[in-house]
């Protein structure tokens, strides 16, 4: 009987300290649900008369390719400090290091990359990744900001980030997924806008019946995935006002924070425009991104 190889968590490496931190963050993710580790290294060598156009592949020095084995080795070694019984591989690879990571994330479970970085990805994380990696992947993306503790009894939630679009409802599940692997609470979050007040004085409506409305609505989207995971306590949290510093707000308190990556009402525009963007810039929690 032949045995599939579950597909691995990749990890985008450049030997900056936050991808040393989201090696370890992807290695403690993987001995959770038990998968490999695949980490990955992109380059690419200088411009030769052409200085907008990358040299071709089978021209770059020696020196890059080393260079490149030697990060991808350190990379593999903080996997194994953390988690060592886990099957973990990588390469370096000649090419544009956003265009690497989208295509390699079709065969990849999740797709994991530091913040900040240096070199190889290290220019993408604070703009590529935000604007192309996390909104092309084919795997939910987890970026991550700096190293944390290990989850532990009393633990922070996971915090998700709802409105009832399909990526959102994407966000739920794979939030009630982390959750329950790692024994916390799940915190739903809506943010949405209350009506301004009427201009006309025949025209009334209670506020305490449009938030009784939209909680209800929050509770329906959540109530199928709950039911699935009757074991992970939830925490229905409706709330107003800016919905990125609501989310940001939540996150200081989480040890996940996962959104779709894209919305309607209350988190309109999420991911593609401004309140996913400081999501992803600003979050002090890892932050898990969903199509």
């Amino acid at each position: 009987m032949t045995r599939v190889t579950p597909a691995p968590i990749l990890v985008g490496v450049d030997g900056s300290e936050p991808s040393l931190a989201a090696c370890d963050w992807a290695a403690r993710e993987a001995r959770l649900r038990r998968r490999p580790v695949h980490v990955v290294y992109g380059y690419m060598g200088p411009a030769l008369a052409a200085p907008l156009a990358a040299p071709p592949y089978d021209w770059l020095p020696e020196q890059l390719r080393q260079e490149g084995d030697e990060i991808v080795a350190s990379g593999i070694a903080a996997v194994r400090a953390t988690a060592p019984e886990l099957t973990v591989t990588g390469e370096a690879l000649a090419g544009a290091p956003g265009a690497l990571l989208i295509e390699l994330s079709r065969h990849a479970h999740m797709l994991v990359v530091g913040h900040r970085g240096h070199g190889g990805f290290g220019a993408m994380l604070l703009g590529s990744v935000p604007s192309t990696v996390v909104a092309h992947a084919h795997a939910p993306v987890v970026v991550v900001q700096r190293r944390t503790a290990p989850v532990g009894a009393g633990a922070a939630p996971v915090v998700v980030g709802v409105d009832g679009s399909p990526p959102s409802q994407a966000a739920l599940r794979f939030g009630f997924e982390a959750a329950q692997l790692r024994g916390v609470p799940l915190h739903a979050l809506y943010a949405y806008t209350p009506p301004p007040p009427p201009w006309r004085a025949d025209v009334h409506y209670d506020p305490a019946e449009i938030e009784t409305a939209e909680r209800h609505k929050l509770v329906g989207w959540v109530r199928h995935l709950r039911a699935e995971h009757p074991g992970v306590p939830v925490e229905h949290r409706l709330v107003t006002g800016n919905p990125a510093e609501r989310l940001l707000s939540a996150g200081r308190f989480a040890v996940l924070l996962v959104v779709g990556s894209r919305g309607r009402g209350g988190f309109t525009g999420l991911l593609l425009g401004s309140v996913s963007l400081q999501v992803v810039r600003h979050a002090t929690c890892p932050v898990a991104v969903l199509r």
